[in-house]
């Protein structure tokens, strides 16, 4: 039974959350605005540099808010999930087109390999979507410039197979293990070439697939890149 103070403070993070929510959406809704131009040009190239940067800074504070929400109510056990359908080369594209500016400002290129079949799965489409966003995000700290993503969905004896690849810096099975088992990453900092760190999305990343009804695996050498690999089950599978 949780104490007064828990209470208190469950209280406070809410309000928190509430409040830095419509705050980014707010910033999201006015740079969107600046990015279209809709009221007239923005006549400085920089200063649409700007607005992408504030557009693009704003998504994923909101998508690290939410992710959190969730991951929250995961750990405690009451995240409602709610099934739909995703086609895969339509969601999937869809992510890596939102991470492109992104990856390309940091001199990183991602491609992508879409499925031949047009193939649907069964599966929460936010929560979905926050998994490849955490593995995404973290590929992208890793690489180093003119480095590479690569994405793949491939069929796997009737069930689905996404595979995330980077060129950037491995983690040792133990740092591996570590990141996986814990929220913050032990991973010394030099395995990252920019300040922000990933620990907290490959742990969530896990966590999230397995309760999505997938499977988590991660592998790598030091100096050879990585490999991230969610798969689901034939029975989340419709073609």
């Amino acid at each position: 039974m949780p104490t007064a103070g828990q209470t208190i403070q469950d209280h406070a993070v809410r309000n928190l959350t509430h409040e830095l929510r419509t705050a980014l959406s707010v910033i999201i809704g006015f740079s969107e605005t600046m990015r279209g131009e809709l009221y007239g040009p923005l006549d400085n190239e920089r200063y649409k540099d700007y607005a992408e940067g504030i557009y693009y800074s704003g998504r994923h504070l909101l998508d690290l808010l939410n992710g959190y929400t969730d991951f929250t109510a995961l750990l405690e056990g009451h995240l409602e999930l709610r099934d739909g359908e995703a086609n895969i080369n339509f969601s999937v594209g869809r992510i890596i087109r939102n991470f492109t500016p992104r990856a390309e400002k940091n001199g990183v290129k991602i491609s992508w390999q879409e499925l031949e079949e047009d193939l649907t799965l069964i599966i929460d489409r936010v929560r979905f979507k926050q998994v490849v966003s955490s593995v995404l995000f973290h590929a992208i700290q890793r690489v180093p410039n003119n480095g590479e993503i690569g994405v793949r969905a491939k069929l796997n004896d009737g069930g689905l197979a996404i595979k995330i690849r980077h060129s950037g810096a491995a983690m040792t099975e133990a740092e591996m293990k570590s990141a996986l088992s814990q929220p913050i990453s032990t991973a010394p900092n030099w395995l990252y070439r920019r300040e922000e760190s990933a620990g907290l999305g490959l742990y969530m990343a896990k966590q999230m697939t397995e309760a999505l009804g997938g499977r988590f695996a991660i592998a790598g050498k030091p100096g050879k890149g990585t490999m991230v690999t969610l798969s689901f089950p034939p029975e989340k599978v419709r073609i």
